[in-house]
């Protein structure tokens, strides 16, 4: 018991400061290079981008509320890695809320933005929670099992599914 809460407590703590120290120094890299436009920057991109990255923020917000913080941050551990499977709320909605708010707030980031290293950051980022969502599916359905699995085909991942009414 105490080797799985350490391995879990250690595993979330190391995941943290990588993901964190690795968005930071991309941003750096990013932000140390000359301003080069993808696309001509103007007042349509900006409202465009402040609109897309309120959404991300909202759906953030949203998601966390979900979640133990200092569990999130592997500040705090308890003997379990996992809580029961959350499905309601905006996980009704979409598996990955996490996930969607930041890429779109990334995005949104980069239509505020619009230069080369903004492109790169966004992509590179996208990259690794495309890849993340992978490992961690993978680890939700050992832990959870067919529940998961049911979920899974129940709810989509990122995009919400359009629901219309004739």
């Amino acid at each position: 018991m105490l080797r799985m809460k350490l391995n879990a407590t250690i595993y979330r703590r190391f995941y943290v400061i990588f993901s964190t120290g690795a968005f930071v120094i991309v941003f750096l890299l990013g932000a140390l290079q000359p301003a080069q436009y993808v696309l001509t920057p103007g007042n349509h991109f900006q409202y465009a981008g402040l609109f897309i990255a309120y959404w991300g923020i909202f759906i953030l917000m949203r998601s966390f509320r979900a979640f133990n913080a200092k569990k999130f941050l592997g500040i705090h551990s308890t003997e379990k890695e996992y809580d029961k499977l959350v499905t309601s709320g905006i996980f009704s909605v979409v598996r990955h809320p996490v996930y969607l708010g930041t890429i779109l707030l990334l995005t949104g980031f980069f239509l505020y933005t619009p230069t080369v290293s903004s492109l790169i950051l966004v992509s590179v980022s996208i990259l690794y929670i495309i890849i993340g969502i992978g490992l961690e599916e993978q680890k939700l359905i050992k832990y959870y099992g067919d529940s998961y699995i049911q979920y899974k085909k129940e709810v989509p991942m990122l995009i919400p599914k359009m629901k219309f009414k004739y």
